[in-house]
Protein backbone atom coordinates (compact mmCIF):
# COMPACT_ATOMS: atom_id res chain seq x y z
CA UNK A 1 0.00 0.00 0.00
CA UNK A 2 1.46 3.19 -1.08
CA UNK A 3 0.18 6.26 0.33
CA UNK A 4 1.07 9.40 -1.62
CA UNK A 5 -0.05 12.69 0.35
CA UNK A 6 -0.20 15.42 -2.27
CA UNK A 7 1.57 18.54 -0.33
CA UNK A 8 2.15 19.29 3.14
CA UNK A 9 -0.40 17.71 5.29
CA UNK A 10 1.17 17.02 9.13
CA UNK A 11 -2.75 15.92 10.02
CA UNK A 12 -2.53 13.06 7.68
CA UNK A 13 1.18 11.93 8.10
CA UNK A 14 0.38 11.86 11.65
CA UNK A 15 -2.34 9.43 11.50
CA UNK A 16 -0.45 7.24 8.94
CA UNK A 17 2.31 7.26 11.51
CA UNK A 18 -0.49 5.29 13.92
CA UNK A 19 -0.04 2.53 11.77
CA UNK A 20 2.82 -0.10 12.33
CA UNK A 21 2.44 -1.98 9.05
CA UNK A 22 6.00 -2.78 7.04
CA UNK A 23 3.32 -3.34 3.86
CA UNK A 24 2.61 0.89 4.02
CA UNK A 25 4.32 2.94 2.54
CA UNK A 26 3.91 7.05 2.46
CA UNK A 27 5.18 10.12 0.79
CA UNK A 28 4.19 12.86 1.31
CA UNK A 29 4.92 15.68 -1.99
CA UNK A 30 6.94 18.95 -1.37
CA UNK A 31 3.73 20.55 -3.27
CA UNK A 32 0.11 20.39 -4.15
CA UNK A 33 0.20 19.42 -8.29
CA UNK A 34 -3.32 17.59 -8.21
CA UNK A 35 -4.69 14.41 -8.57
CA UNK A 36 -2.87 13.23 -11.66
CA UNK A 37 0.58 13.64 -10.36
CA UNK A 38 -0.16 11.91 -6.95
CA UNK A 39 -1.39 8.88 -8.94
CA UNK A 40 1.72 8.75 -11.80
CA UNK A 41 4.15 9.28 -8.45
CA UNK A 42 2.80 5.94 -6.56
CA UNK A 43 3.01 4.10 -10.41
CA UNK A 44 6.32 4.97 -10.43
CA UNK A 45 6.81 3.70 -6.36
CA UNK A 46 5.03 0.34 -6.98
CA UNK A 47 6.93 -2.60 -8.21
CA UNK A 48 3.92 -5.02 -8.57
CA UNK A 49 2.49 -6.14 -12.01
CA UNK A 50 -0.66 -4.71 -11.07
CA UNK A 51 -2.01 -1.24 -9.46
CA UNK A 52 -5.09 -0.03 -8.59
CA UNK A 53 -6.16 3.31 -7.24
CA UNK A 54 -7.79 4.50 -4.20
CA UNK A 55 -9.13 8.28 -3.72
CA UNK A 56 -9.08 9.01 -0.15
CA UNK A 57 -12.80 9.32 0.27
CA UNK A 58 -13.42 6.53 -1.40
CA UNK A 59 -13.25 2.72 -0.05
CA UNK A 60 -12.91 -0.95 -1.09
CA UNK A 61 -14.64 -3.86 -0.90
CA UNK A 62 -12.34 -6.78 1.43
CA UNK A 63 -12.52 -8.82 -2.03
CA UNK A 64 -12.32 -6.24 -4.67
CA UNK A 65 -8.46 -6.91 -5.37
CA UNK A 66 -8.65 -10.80 -5.28
CA UNK A 67 -11.77 -11.31 -7.70
CA UNK A 68 -10.33 -8.64 -9.87
CA UNK A 69 -6.82 -10.08 -10.02
CA UNK A 70 -8.52 -13.25 -10.94
CA UNK A 71 -11.08 -11.89 -13.40
CA UNK A 72 -8.00 -9.57 -15.13
CA UNK A 73 -5.25 -12.95 -15.43
CA UNK A 74 -8.40 -15.40 -17.02
CA UNK A 75 -8.97 -12.86 -19.96
CA UNK A 76 -5.86 -11.41 -19.90
CA UNK A 77 -7.35 -7.76 -19.54
CA UNK A 78 -4.96 -4.50 -19.27
CA UNK A 79 -7.25 -2.73 -17.37
CA UNK A 80 -10.10 -4.58 -14.93
CA UNK A 81 -12.95 -1.99 -13.11
CA UNK A 82 -16.21 -2.96 -11.97
CA UNK A 83 -19.54 -1.56 -10.87
CA UNK A 84 -19.49 0.39 -7.55
CA UNK A 85 -22.04 1.65 -4.49
CA UNK A 86 -22.83 5.11 -5.10
CA UNK A 87 -23.31 6.40 -2.00
CA UNK A 88 -24.92 10.24 -1.23
CA UNK A 89 -27.27 12.20 1.28
CA UNK A 90 -30.05 10.19 -0.41
CA UNK A 91 -28.75 6.46 -0.03
CA UNK A 92 -26.88 3.85 -1.55
CA UNK A 93 -27.21 3.36 -5.12
CA UNK A 94 -24.78 0.39 -7.37
CA UNK A 95 -23.65 2.00 -10.53
CA UNK A 96 -23.31 1.56 -13.64
CA UNK A 97 -26.68 0.38 -14.22
CA UNK A 98 -25.35 -0.49 -17.97
CA UNK A 99 -21.56 -2.22 -18.55
CA UNK A 100 -19.04 -1.70 -20.48
CA UNK A 101 -19.47 -4.43 -23.19
CA UNK A 102 -15.51 -5.67 -24.49
CA UNK A 103 -14.33 -4.30 -27.49
CA UNK A 104 -16.92 -1.06 -27.01
CA UNK A 105 -15.33 2.39 -27.56
CA UNK A 106 -14.62 3.73 -24.49
CA UNK A 107 -15.51 6.77 -25.57
CA UNK A 108 -18.91 6.56 -26.89
CA UNK A 109 -19.63 3.82 -23.70
CA UNK A 110 -18.53 6.89 -21.09
CA UNK A 111 -20.48 9.70 -23.02
CA UNK A 112 -23.11 8.31 -25.64
CA UNK A 113 -25.93 8.05 -22.57
CA UNK A 114 -29.46 6.50 -23.58
CA UNK A 115 -30.93 8.72 -20.80
CA UNK A 116 -30.31 11.97 -18.69
CA UNK A 117 -29.31 9.99 -15.23
CA UNK A 118 -26.22 9.70 -13.91
CA UNK A 119 -25.35 6.02 -13.25
CA UNK A 120 -26.67 4.84 -16.38
CA UNK A 121 -22.58 4.41 -17.72
CA UNK A 122 -19.10 4.71 -14.92
CA UNK A 123 -15.46 4.15 -14.71
CA UNK A 124 -14.37 5.32 -11.79
CA UNK A 125 -10.87 5.56 -10.65
CA UNK A 126 -11.33 3.90 -7.24
CA UNK A 127 -12.76 0.56 -9.46
CA UNK A 128 -9.43 0.41 -11.68
CA UNK A 129 -6.98 -2.39 -11.68
CA UNK A 130 -4.22 -1.88 -14.62
CA UNK A 131 -1.43 -3.33 -15.78
CA UNK A 132 1.67 -1.49 -14.34
CA UNK A 133 3.73 -1.79 -17.52
CA UNK A 134 0.28 0.73 -19.54
CA UNK A 135 0.52 2.77 -16.67
CA UNK A 136 4.34 4.32 -16.72
CA UNK A 137 3.87 4.20 -20.82
CA UNK A 138 0.70 6.46 -20.56
CA UNK A 139 0.92 8.39 -17.34
CA UNK A 140 -2.67 10.23 -16.20
CA UNK A 141 -2.42 14.00 -18.05
CA UNK A 142 -3.17 16.96 -15.31
CA UNK A 143 -6.25 18.14 -16.40
CA UNK A 144 -8.43 20.74 -14.31
CA UNK A 145 -11.55 18.11 -14.95
CA UNK A 146 -12.01 14.99 -16.97
CA UNK A 147 -9.10 13.07 -16.13
CA UNK A 148 -10.03 9.88 -15.57
CA UNK A 149 -12.19 9.64 -19.14
CA UNK A 150 -8.66 11.28 -20.65
CA UNK A 151 -7.25 8.77 -19.34
CA UNK A 152 -9.35 5.95 -20.37
CA UNK A 153 -9.98 6.71 -23.46
CA UNK A 154 -7.12 7.09 -24.64
CA UNK A 155 -5.81 3.79 -23.67
CA UNK A 156 -8.73 1.99 -24.77
CA UNK A 157 -9.72 3.91 -27.82
CA UNK A 158 -6.26 5.43 -29.26
CA UNK A 159 -3.60 2.81 -27.63
CA UNK A 160 -5.61 -0.44 -27.69
CA UNK A 161 -5.88 -1.36 -24.74
CA UNK A 162 -8.39 -4.36 -23.29
CA UNK A 163 -11.15 -3.05 -20.66
CA UNK A 164 -13.14 -5.50 -18.66
CA UNK A 165 -15.51 -4.96 -15.91
CA UNK A 166 -16.56 -7.31 -12.86
CA UNK A 167 -20.04 -6.52 -12.82
CA UNK A 168 -20.10 -6.99 -8.43
CA UNK A 169 -19.94 -3.45 -6.97
CA UNK A 170 -16.18 -3.85 -5.60
CA UNK A 171 -16.00 -0.19 -4.18
CA UNK A 172 -17.84 2.43 -2.56
CA UNK A 173 -17.91 6.33 -4.21
CA UNK A 174 -18.82 9.16 -1.13
CA UNK A 175 -20.68 11.80 -2.95
CA UNK A 176 -21.56 15.34 -0.86
CA UNK A 177 -18.95 15.72 1.99
CA UNK A 178 -16.93 18.34 -0.22
CA UNK A 179 -16.79 19.77 -3.22
CA UNK A 180 -14.55 18.50 -6.03
CA UNK A 181 -13.62 19.65 -9.19
CA UNK A 182 -16.15 16.85 -11.23
CA UNK A 183 -18.58 19.20 -9.30
CA UNK A 184 -17.57 22.70 -9.81
CA UNK A 185 -19.83 24.67 -12.20
CA UNK A 186 -16.99 26.29 -14.96
CA UNK A 187 -17.85 24.86 -18.14
CA UNK A 188 -14.20 25.97 -19.85
CA UNK A 189 -12.34 23.15 -18.75
CA UNK A 190 -15.38 20.80 -20.55
CA UNK A 191 -14.96 23.22 -23.49
CA UNK A 192 -11.35 22.71 -23.81
CA UNK A 193 -11.29 18.99 -23.36
CA UNK A 194 -13.70 18.22 -25.98
CA UNK A 195 -11.71 20.23 -28.48
CA UNK A 196 -8.85 18.82 -27.92
CA UNK A 197 -10.25 15.28 -28.02
CA UNK A 198 -12.53 15.84 -31.08
CA UNK A 199 -9.98 13.27 -33.06
CA UNK A 200 -10.81 10.89 -31.03
CA UNK A 201 -14.69 11.18 -30.11
CA UNK A 202 -17.25 9.77 -32.38
CA UNK A 203 -19.99 12.49 -33.38
CA UNK A 204 -22.17 10.33 -31.43
CA UNK A 205 -20.02 10.82 -27.98
CA UNK A 206 -19.40 14.56 -28.63
CA UNK A 207 -22.57 15.31 -29.01
CA UNK A 208 -23.57 13.42 -25.77
CA UNK A 209 -20.58 15.25 -24.22
CA UNK A 210 -21.99 18.49 -25.03
CA UNK A 211 -25.73 17.94 -23.65
CA UNK A 212 -25.48 15.79 -20.81
CA UNK A 213 -22.02 17.47 -19.36
CA UNK A 214 -21.38 20.94 -20.40
CA UNK A 215 -25.38 22.04 -20.99
CA UNK A 216 -26.06 21.86 -17.32
CA UNK A 217 -22.80 23.47 -16.12
CA UNK A 218 -24.69 26.92 -17.09
CA UNK A 219 -27.21 26.17 -14.22
CA UNK A 220 -30.25 28.94 -14.27
CA UNK A 221 -27.65 31.74 -16.27
CA UNK A 222 -28.58 29.51 -19.79
CA UNK A 223 -26.79 32.66 -21.92
CA UNK A 224 -28.46 32.46 -25.19
CA UNK A 225 -25.38 32.95 -27.48
CA UNK A 226 -24.06 29.81 -25.40
CA UNK A 227 -26.99 27.61 -26.49
CA UNK A 228 -26.75 28.98 -29.79
CA UNK A 229 -23.43 27.12 -30.04
CA UNK A 230 -24.42 24.04 -28.50
CA UNK A 231 -27.42 23.88 -31.34
CA UNK A 232 -24.63 24.66 -33.91
CA UNK A 233 -22.57 22.09 -32.52
CA UNK A 234 -25.78 19.72 -33.02
CA UNK A 235 -26.31 20.43 -35.75
CA UNK A 236 -22.54 20.28 -37.72
CA UNK A 237 -22.54 16.30 -35.51
CA UNK A 238 -25.71 15.27 -37.17
CA UNK A 239 -27.01 14.61 -33.56
CA UNK A 240 -29.69 12.07 -33.09
CA UNK A 241 -33.33 13.05 -32.52
CA UNK A 242 -32.64 11.40 -29.14
CA UNK A 243 -30.09 13.99 -28.27
CA UNK A 244 -32.26 16.93 -29.14
CA UNK A 245 -34.53 15.97 -26.54
CA UNK A 246 -32.26 15.11 -23.97
CA UNK A 247 -30.85 19.24 -24.97
CA UNK A 248 -34.22 20.55 -24.28
CA UNK A 249 -34.94 18.26 -21.05
CA UNK A 250 -31.42 19.85 -19.61
CA UNK A 251 -31.50 23.25 -20.68
CA UNK A 252 -35.50 24.09 -20.14
CA UNK A 253 -36.21 21.93 -17.28
CA UNK A 254 -34.58 23.01 -14.00
CA UNK A 255 -31.80 21.09 -12.04
CA UNK A 256 -34.21 20.92 -9.15
CA UNK A 257 -37.21 19.88 -10.94
CA UNK A 258 -35.25 17.15 -13.00
CA UNK A 259 -33.74 15.46 -9.57
CA UNK A 260 -37.73 15.01 -8.37
CA UNK A 261 -38.44 13.28 -11.32
CA UNK A 262 -35.32 11.08 -10.72
CA UNK A 263 -36.24 10.47 -7.12
CA UNK A 264 -39.86 9.71 -7.75
CA UNK A 265 -38.78 7.16 -10.84
CA UNK A 266 -36.06 5.65 -8.29
CA UNK A 267 -38.99 5.10 -5.96
CA UNK A 268 -41.13 3.28 -7.90
CA UNK A 269 -38.20 1.05 -9.36
CA UNK A 270 -38.56 2.73 -12.63
CA UNK A 271 -35.40 3.08 -14.80
CA UNK A 272 -34.99 7.40 -15.91
CA UNK A 273 -35.18 7.69 -19.50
Amino acid sequence: MIVVIDGPDPDTRARLQQISDPRLRVHELPESRGGANARNVGVQLAGGDWVAFLDDDDEWMPEKLRKQIIKGERTRADIVASRLIFRSPRGDEVWPRRLYEPGQSAGDYLLNRRGLAMGETLLQTSTLLVRREHLLAQPFRALPRHQDWDWIIEAVDVRGRTLVVHPEPLAVWNVGAHESVSTSKNPEPSWNWLHARRKVLSRAAQSGFLVIQIAPLYGEKQPREVLAQIVRELVALRASPRRWVQLLAMWFVPQSRRQQLRAALRRSGTTSP
